[in-house]
């Protein structure tokens, strides 16, 4: 018994320390994908923009491209209120608080 009490602390530390670092992977690797798809949708958007601006198309054509600029611009509208909106302001807390809880000031 004596022996478990001795080594137990250092024993949760060297597995909180392991599970640290997974987390932070896990959450860089997580906002790689954010970032990453929230620049796919708006270079999409933009790019759909430009083609119907610039290029003459056939209605064949130009009716699903507008159907798509459609769903592209609400997903642009999805992205812009999440980094700059209410969302954002949500993270950030989240953020204060996850870094109190962690030992931070």
């Amino acid at each position: 018994m004596g022996w478990l009490r001795r080594h137990l602390p250092a024993c949760l530390r060297i597995i909180n320390q392991e599970n640290s670092k997974e987390m932070k992977e896990k959450k860089l690797w997580q906002e790689i994908f954010m970032y990453g798809l929230g620049l796919a949708v708006t270079l999409g958007f933009f790019a759909t923009v430009a083609i119907l601006m610039f290029v003459e198309l056939s209605p064949t054509v130009k009716d699903p491209l507008l159907l798509l600029l459609g769903v592209e611009a609400t997903a642009f509208g999805a992205i812009v209120n999440y980094f700059y909106g209410s969302s954002k302001g949500s993270q950030d807390k989240q953020a204060s608080i996850d870094k109190r809880l962690n030992g931070g000031a």
